[in-house]
Parts: structure tokens; C-alpha cells; sequence
């Protein structure tokens, strides 16, 4: 469900693009704005909203410094990707991106305890699919 509700949103995204006077940073706060705002609203149904409150670590220290340091460092790339964005060509831009993104997920097992099975690696599959299709389609679309 999750899947195609990302699809359509993401292929309306491309869709409907268009150049906008928004700088690269507005754009993504924009993007985390209405990306928090769905997922609160879809997770209410659910139940993940109040079942959040009952999380064993909630109160812990580590939980919260974890969290913290989590948004610190995902700012920092966000940062880092904006400033390498802007400095190399769209060409050569989308690869070391996808490169990126391929080398998380397969060093991610090194650092993270996770389970081995088909689903776990579908996800990684059609993940790095539509990574690579996303590349694809900005290196052979039209010059905006």
C-alpha cells in the first residue's frame, strides 16, 4: 500500500514538475513539510500515531540524543548534497547520488543487525531500480 501511495506520488511529482524560483533548500523543506504533514495524517488511521506513545525508550536519554544526532547529520547531508549539487554538472551529479545510495545499502548490514530474507531484499532491489531509473530519466530527459 505504502509502495504504490510512494510511486504515484513520486511519478506525479515528475510529472507535474516545473521550474520553480524556489532554491534547492526551500524546495526540500517544502518536500519534509508536506512529508511529515502526510505521514501524520496516514498514520492516525493506523493507529502508529498513539502507538508511538508507548514506546519503550521514549523516555531515554539515548533515544533522544540518538534522534538528535540522527537530524544533525541528515541536515548535514542534506547540506553537503544542495553544495554538491550546485558545484558539479547534472551528469555526473545523478551517478555519484545513485553510487552513494548503492554503497549505504550494502554497508548498512555492517552496521545495523537486520534480517536476511525475500521482502528485505526486494526492497533493496526495487529500491536501487528506481534509483537507477531516476538517473536514467534526468541524464536522457529534456534540458530545462
Amino acid at each position: 500500500m505504502w509502495a504504490a501511495v510512494h510511486f504515484s506520488c513520486v511519478g506525479g511529482y515528475r510529472v507535474l514538475q516545473k521550474s520553480s524560483h524556489l532554491s534547492d533548500l526551500e524546495q526540500q523543506y517544502i518536500n519534509y513539510l508536506f512529508s511529515v504533514l502526510l505521514l501524520a495524517f496516514a498514520a492516525h488511521p493506523t493507529g502508529d500515531l498513539f502507538g508511538a506513545l508507548e514506546f519503550p525508550f521514549l523516555l531515554s536519554y539515548k533515544f533522544h540524543s540518538g534522534c538528535c544526532a540522527s537530524a544533525l547529520l541528515g541536515f548535514l547531508l542534506l547540506l553537503a548534497m544542495i553544495k554538491l549539487k550546485s558545484s558539479l554538472p547534472s551528469e555526473h551529479y545523478g551517478p555519484w547520488v545513485f553510487i552513494a545510495k548503492v554503497l549505504a545499502a550494502c554497508l548498512s548490514p555492517f552496521v545495523f543487525e537486520i534480517v536476511v530474507n525475500m521482502p528485505t531484499m526486494v526492497c533493496l532491489l526495487l529500491s536501487n531500480c528506481g534509483e537507477a531509473l531516476l538517473v536514467y530519466s534526468e541524464h536522457s530527459g529534456p534540458e530545462r
